[in-house]
């Protein structure tokens, strides 16, 4: 008995991890995204000519809006490339949303910069370079943000940077390297290495 109880243990735990480690199918659902600040909000929805057709093939659509004590303010909207998922990070003065698939695609977008009503640029996965080695294999992808790596020695979270005429944006990748992303033009506009220091031992 204890054997068998064993055996049955071993087979839920095996149950477990897999579905924890399982990729999801992409919902293609309705989101929100705050700015850091609190004080603007992006949501993704679907195309109002579009209501009623099937949310895989309907047309997506981003707006910005920014809070009042009034309510939300109207800010700018733009057509919105939907990848499945929930993401993107909106800059602290809601003029610029820049979205990084989680999912590496060699020559797929990886990163999509939209800007005060327009879609900024592209950047596809093979511009990044990281490395075959160093993409973390899941059931059916590849992980090549450090943000959303399996070891806590290496993640962190890409982040806007302020500069003297709007932003520019980092991009972490799980092979050491910082990209810095032009918000203006949507392109990198420099790769480096992670400084020793700057590479967190553990997240909290």
């Amino acid at each position: 008995m204890p054997t068998a109880f064993r055996i049955l243990s071993f087979l839920i735990l095996s149950l477990v991890v897999s579905l924890l480690f399982a990729d999801e199918a992409p919902p293609y659902r309705p989101y929100d995204r705050e700015s850091a600040n609190k004080q603007y909000v992006a949501k993704v929805t679907i195309h109002e000519e579009d209501k009623d057709k099937n949310r895989y093939d309907a047309r997506w659509v981003l707006t910005i809006y920014k809070k009042t004590a009034k309510g939300e303010e109207k800010l700018w909207t733009v057509p919105f490339f939907h990848r499945g998922y929930w993401g993107g990070a909106l800059s602290d003065d809601g003029q610029v949303l820049v979205d990084a698939e989680q999912w590496y695609y060699h020559h797929e977008p990886a990163v999509i910069v939209y800007s005060k009503g327009k879609e900024v640029g592209r950047i596809l996965g093979k511009d990044f370079g990281v490395p075959e080695s160093k993409r973390e294999k899941t059931e059916s992808h590849e992980l090549w943000l450090s943000e959303n790596s399996f070891s806590t020695e290496l993640r962190r979270e890409n982040e806007f940077v302020k500069t003297t005429d709007g932003y520019d944006y980092k991009i972490y990748t799980i092979d050491g390297n910082i990209h810095l992303i032009d918000c203006k033009t949507g392109k990198i506009k420099k790769t480096q290495k992670q400084e020793p220091e700057t590479v967190p031992s553990s997240k909290k």
